[in-house]
């Protein structure tokens, strides 16, 4: 089966195929906000026919528009509950899903802790720091009054997370691991305050594992200050930043629920834009008068 998921974030636009495993197929960056736009184009550009089932992931908010001949059927999950399937391999199953999970969504904008029990969000809420955020604090230790490009700082912040020093970078960096965690700490404490939260509204006694997600979960900095603050069962999702569209594709099917619409079945996609699909012809409706007329003609020239 020709099984495709899309999610459209705020940088990224990531596709992910169910061929015959599910796995990353493409990732488009968004430029100017428009990623429904680039979505659009992906698919028509990737996909060398519309697929049989498209599942749309989507975090806070509206999902993404996709064209109406994308797909024969579209289904719709959100990013939280999609996340749960990075835990399961092979044949998706019910019983490997975890019944109660906080997922923590770490993204470019903001950070969405939603805590999923069995396949459906019961509690969520936003903190407004993301990447762009300690990109911005990282550009302040690098600029010292100056200004630093958004995207070096990242590569600077993702080089400290795993090195004491950076190395090779032009023009040199003289900038330390330890200076990068105590500026980055800060900010991130709301973040880790928002899941005490949503652990403490699950009720006394219970306390579901936490999955970081999002590209912030790239780096261990949003770990290791969760297990500081005593959160217990804090795991990284493989691949975090595609964590919810691959596992998508790994749910089973009461999770992703029924499509929420079905168009007649799609044929190859063609040139830059999607086919345009017409209604069946209806057949000819034969009028009383007319029929008669034409069954005495063809009686006389039987009989003759």
């Amino acid at each position: 089966m020709n099984r495709v998921a899309v999610s459209a974030g705020s940088a990224w636009v990531r596709v992910a195929v169910d061929d015959p495993r599910p796995r990353l197929l493409a990732e488009l960056p968004v430029a100017e906000g428009d990623a429904s736009g680039v979505l659009a184009a992906g698919l028509t550009a990737l996909l060398d026919r519309p697929a049989e089932e498209l599942i749309v992931v989507h975090g806070d908010g509206p999902p993404p528009a996709v064209p109406p001949a994308a797909a024969a059927a579209v289904r719709v999950v959100p990013a939280a509950v999609a996340a749960l399937g990075c835990h399961l391999t092979g044949t998706a199953d019910a019983t490997a899903v975890p019944v109660d999970v906080v997922v923590v969504d770490a993204g470019r904008s903001a950070t969405d802790v939603v805590r999923v029990s069995g396949g459906h969000v019961v509690t969520a809420c936003r903190v407004p720091v993301g990447g762009t955020v300690l990109d911005g604090v990282t550009a302040e230790l690098l600029g010292v009054g100056g200004t630093v490009d958004l995207t070096r700082a990242r590569a600077v912040r993702e080089e400290l997370s795993l090195q004491s020093r950076v190395r090779g970078v032009e023009p040199p960096v003289d900038l330390g691991a330890d200076a990068v965690r105590c500026a980055l700490a800060p900010p991130l404490a709301a973040v880790v305050a928002a899941v005490r939260t949503v652990l403490d509204g699950a009720g006394p006694g219970r306390s579901p594992p936490v999955l970081l997600i999002g590209g912030v979960a790239r780096t261990p900095l949003l770990a290791e200050l969760l297990d500081a603050a005593g959160v217990p069962d804090v795991r990284v999702a493989e691949r975090p930043d595609a964590a919810a569209v691959v596992g998508a594709l790994r749910l089973p099917a009461q999770l992703l629920g029924p499509p929420l619409a079905v168009s007649p079945a799609a044929g190859p996609v063609t040139g830059s834009s999607a086919a345009c699909w017409l209604p069946p012809v209806a057949p000819a409706r034969r009028r009383p008068l007319r029929a008669l007329a034409t069954g005495a003609a063809a009686a006389v020239a039987l009989a003759g």
